[in-house]
């Protein structure tokens, strides 16, 4: 089995468990990925925003089932708008989904299974957020623009977020 199916997912479900903060997460992570990965930067067509703000859209309608109550403050809005998403799309959807180079169904079971973990264990926020992390593969999928599932992520979180 691929290392990226597996790996990237563990150690970061591992890593938030037990240091419980993005920031440090990202310090590591994002520099990590930009020189390493180099990612490409696709320009979007109107058709790939269109399906963006729809996934958007139907992840707000979804996650407001099950709204978890969060203190606003700048670092939970830094955070969970914005490098909880980012951390989230580079490890679930750019190694464990994407470069996995499998079967796209399976990686999206496995790393979804990872993503809704990573959220908890509460029974519906395992539901939730696996539809969710469905959402974001697929969008990825059809897209093939790794940008427009991270600007889908912060644009869902925030909303929800502030909401």
């Amino acid at each position: 089995m691929n290392r990226y199916l597996l790996l990237p997912p563990i150690l970061f479900v591992a890593a938030m468990w037990l240091i419980k903060s993005p920031l440090i997460i990202s310090a590591i992570l994002i520099p990590y990925f930009l020189i390493k990965e180099k990612p490409k930067i696709n320009k979007p067509t109107l058709k790939q925003l269109a399906l963006t703000l729809l996934a958007v859209a139907i992840l707000v309608l979804i996650s407001s089932f099950k709204r978890q109550e969060t203190e606003i403050t700048v670092l939970s809005i830094i955070s969970i708008a914005l490098l909880g998403p980012i951390n989230e799309e580079i490890i679930f959807r750019y190694f464990s989904f994407k470069k996995s180079n499998i079967n796209p169904i399976i990686a999206a079971i496995i790393s979804t299974a990872f993503f809704a973990v990573a959220h908890g264990l509460d029974p519906m926020t395992i539901l939730i957020t696996a539809i969710a992390g469905f959402i974001f593969c697929a969008l990825y999928y059809i897209t093939d623009n790794f940008v427009l599932t991270v600007i889908a992520h912060i644009l869902a979180n925030a909303i929800l977020f502030l909401i």
